[in-house]
């Protein structure tokens, strides 16, 4: 018997839309997903309980997708966001950009798309659209040397990583931040998995012109 201990919630207010996402997630080993087409719900749904990793579009009835996003971050700060869209417009992008969130899929892509995202962010990766990465870059072209990628970064990682650099451990770090030590070791995979890197050490080196 499969034990789904990895729990995704996903948000779309089309219901065949919500029921395609639903259908492929379903296919992947160990992973449960619900789904909700009613944003207040969605809201609620976030104060009472924990996913590892939500699905949302960027457009509702009732409020602005970006809205939502910074309310994940702040209720769940350690889960993963996959963005699932139809929206290509590059000044959309380039919002999002600045955003942590761990992949970007078009609506308009190959199903098998959508499951490879889910697979790769649920390892601990992230899954961009080549035109998405490309704004990236030219983000990351365009920030003065002094800020380097900081935007690939969330506050709290940047916050995570100036400790690290100190020579903190897990442990004391978790007690200045006042969180668990496996929330700060899912953030220090997070920082890895987007630095490519393979330690600490090496985290902190690639990592020293964020903070």
């Amino acid at each position: 018997m499969t034990d789904y201990n990895y729990r995704i919630l996903a948000i779309d207010d089309h219901p065949v839309v919500l029921e395609g996402i639903r259908h492929i997630i379903s296919r992947i080993d160990g992973v449960s997903c619900t789904g909700l087409s009613n944003t207040n719900e969605f809201r609620q749904t976030l104060l009472k309980e924990k996913h590892d990793m939500y699905i949302l579009d960027l457009e509702f009835p009732d409020v602005d997708g970006f809205s939502l996003i910074a309310t994940i971050h702040e209720q769940h700060p350690t889960a993963r966001i996959i963005i699932y869209t139809m929206h290509e417009e590059p000044w959309v992008l380039a919002r999002l950009a600045d955003l942590d969130i761990a992949a970007l899929v078009y609506k308009g892509a190959d199903i098998r798309a959508l499951q490879q995202a889910v697979i790769t962010v649920k390892e601990g990766g992230t899954y961009f659209d080549k035109n998405f990465q490309e704004t990236i870059n030219k983000k990351t072209t365009n920030i003065p040397s002094s800020n380097g990628n900081a935007f690939r970064l969330s506050e709290r990682e940047r916050e995570i990583l100036t400790y690290l650099a100190q020579g903190l451990s897990s442990h004391e770090i978790a007690e200045k931040m006042f969180l668990s030590i496996n929330t700060i070791q899912t953030y220090r995979k997070r920082m890895m998995a987007k630095l490519k890197a393979k330690n600490v050490v090496e985290l902190v080196i690639k990592g020293k012109h964020l903070i």
